[in-house]
């Protein structure tokens, strides 16, 4: 047994008896508080491994909960864009006809105030103040009437 202390320890089954007996054995140890401070790291060093351990755990929790919301969002929008698909959505063509006939309406109106106002100039007549607020509180106002139906065509392209 010249290998004694690089050979493997074998053990074999032994056969229970009814009465068994426990003997009690003693080692001396050679360094104890070395041995006690081995044990204490490889006892911290487990602890943490199966600290991470469960945050893994945690983490595959959290993971299986993602992929589970993301397929109920999924079904969600797949089941929103077949309703979509399946009404009837107005012709893009003639929303922007009528955005067309909306924009020309506007011009006519700018260009009539515009003709009284040089008509009144070529009377001799400076127009008043209140028509020059008049005309600028309307180009506001047909402004933000743009703007609403540029919104409104942005919403039906979505």
């Amino acid at each position: 047994m010249a290998n004694s202390k690089n050979s493997v320890k074998k053990t074999h089954k032994a056969e229970k008896h009814h009465h068994e007996e426990k003997s009690v054995m003693y080692f001396k140890v050679d360094y104890p508080l070395e041995l006690r401070k081995e044990v204490l790291k490889t006892a911290i060093e487990a602890t943490q491994l199966l600290k991470r351990y469960e945050a893994f755990k945690g983490l595959l929790h959290l993971r299986h909960e993602t992929y589970s919301d993301f397929n109920k969002i999924y079904k969600d929008i797949e089941f929103l864009s077949k309703k979509l698909r399946n009404r009837d959505l107005p012709v893009i063509s003639k929303v922007q006809e009528d955005i067309k006939k909306v924009k020309i309406a506007e011009q006519r109106k700018m260009q009539m105030r515009q003709q009284q106002i040089v008509q009144k100039i070529e009377m001799g007549k400076s127009p008043s103040v209140e028509e020059h607020k008049h005309h600028l509180s309307e180009v506001e106002r047909l402004d933000e009437e743009l703007r609403e139906i540029q919104q409104r065509l942005r919403n039906l392209d979505v």
